[in-house]
């Protein structure tokens, strides 16, 4: 493959996942490996066809020595070399990893995106590039498919998953060096990636190699299945999320306890993938993760739906489901905890950006000067739920982040017609066990902004705005 031809396929399939908008920033995480150098290396040759800007991230670990700062010399001057804005910072991986009780594999990776999403928001990125390739997808659907993983495992990794883009995920890391040949570029390699006790390593130098001998383009054959199952799984996603829409009652009956409810013959009724996708979707909600629910723990609820009443079944995360009547209850016991309300956080907008924690979410509160606010009026009516824009004139300098208080209310046209937020709750299908944890930002009784996505009408960025509020947000 010439070096035309892989720019020409990255191109392509930068357009048909629609991963850049022209004019975007995009930061891209250069370790000095071949995939991420041969990363850099395209979407800089393709720049100016793209119009965006280009700047790289690189991380140090504290774990392989001088290997490690040979790495960081190597990207601070590869990108001194192609005029290229680079930030190197370094962590002592091992001893964060003692101290939040993780492996040095699982900390490392926590420590790398924590500062993407950090230096991301102060250069004001629009998109973080990493550089997984075809390959690492391959590698990735069978480590999930032998630990029994369900459809989302399967899919592997999403080209765009919130800020984070992949555009090299249809190539193979042979094409990648292929093509970094033709430039004339060199890379460092990583000894830790020859390790083949680690079981990721073991499936990329071991079985990967095996399968491709057993048939050649096994790698491609995987990553396409793969795509194949992407697109299945959107559209069971949608059908699981109407389900529970129309038939399932989340409640809060008293302090500590959360559950929901449905009935258990409507949905024996569905056909399988619609009725373990939606049992597997309502035990994550009620249990708070799906981290540890597998495709078992589904299996006993769903003999639930053919039991008599009373049997009960018990899940991870203190969740029970149990069949009362015609109707399937799954819920969580907290009675026993103590749950302490998050205190409200006072915000001087002349005091940002800053970042904030509060009731099981991050919050990054910047305040920026526009001179075109065409961008910021559509992005504050539809950008999605973790990053909206107010505008900073129509609201005052001190605002506070809190959950909803009674009278709260949220201006819901430019009319300036206003609706209580608990009838916004009620029309929004928003349950009863999310609404009292439910952040909003609000001056006075006003809101600005609530979780569920929306900004009050009376915030919106017009043509006469001047300064907005960026506010970001994700899950800690």
């Amino acid at each position: 493959m010439t070096e035309y031809e892989f720019e020409k396929k990255t191109l392509e399939y930068i357009k048909r996942h629609a991963l850049i908008n022209s004019g975007e920033r995009i930061l891209v995480t250069l370790s000095g490996g071949q995939d991420s150098v041969g990363l850099l290396c395209v979407l800089k040759r393709l720049k100016s066809e793209l119009s965006i800007t280009l700047g790289a991230v690189h991380i140090g670990h504290g774990i392989r020595g001088e290997e490690a700062l040979r790495d960081e010399r190597f990207a601070e001057e590869f990108c001194e070399r192609h005029s290229i804005e680079i930030f190197s910072e370094r962590y002592d991986v091992p001893a964060i990893a003692r101290e939040r009780g993780m492996s040095e594999e699982e900390a490392g990776r926590a420590v790398r995106y924590e500062a993407f999403e950090r230096l991301a928001l102060e250069w004001k990125a629009d998109k973080v590039a990493l550089a997984h390739h075809a390959n690492d997808q391959a590698e990735t659907v069978l480590f999930n498919l032998i630990r029994g993983s369900g459809l989302s495992g399967l899919c592997g990794m999403s080209p765009k998953r919130d800020i984070y883009i992949r555009p090299l995920l249809w190539a193979k890391k042979l094409q990648i060096g292929e093509y970094l040949k033709e430039l004339g570029e060199a890379w460092v390699m990583d000894s830790s990636n020859l390790d083949d006790s680690y079981s990721r390593n073991r499936i990329r130098l071991n079985i990967l190699p095996e399968l491709e001998k057993v048939h050649p383009g096994a790698t491609s054959g995987i990553v396409r299945a793969a795509g194949l199952l992407e697109t299945v799984k959107a559209h069971l996603d949608l059908l699981v999320q109407q389900y529970i829409n129309d038939n399932v009652t989340f409640e809060e009956p008293r302090e500590g306890t959360y559950y929901c409810e449905l009935d258990a013959v409507t949905l024996s009724e569905c056909d399988n993938a619609l009725r373990e996708a939606v049992l597997k979707a309502l035990i994550g909600k009620v249990a708070g993760s799906l981290k540890d629910i597998s495709y078992t723990h589904v299996e006993a609820v769903e003999g639930l739906l053919r039991a008599k009443t009373g049997l009960k079944v018990d899940l991870p995360y203190g969740v029970t489901a149990y069949r009362s009547y015609e109707r399937l209850i799954i819920k969580k016991e907290r009675a026993s905890v103590t749950y302490t309300l998050p205190e409200a956080v006072e915000i001087n907008l002349n005091e940002l950006p800053k970042k904030f924690s509060f009731s099981g979410y991050e919050f990054m509160l910047s305040v920026e000067e526009i001179k075109d606010s065409k961008e910021y009026i559509n992005a504050a009516r539809t950008q999605n739920m973790y990053t909206k824009f107010a505008d900073c004139g129509k609201i005052s300098d001190v605002v506070r982040l809190r959950l909803p208080e009674e009278g709260d209310y949220i201006v819901i046209d430019p009319d300036g017609h206003k609706k209580l937020l608990r009838r916004l709750f009620i029309d929004e299908k928003i349950a009863v066990v999310d609404r009292k944890s439910m952040p909003v930002l609000a001056e006075g009784n006003s809101v600005i902004w609530i979780l569920s996505g929306r900004i009050g009408a009376r915030y919106y960025v017009d043509q006469e705005t001047k300064k907005i509020l960026r506010i970001e947000i994700k899950k800690q």
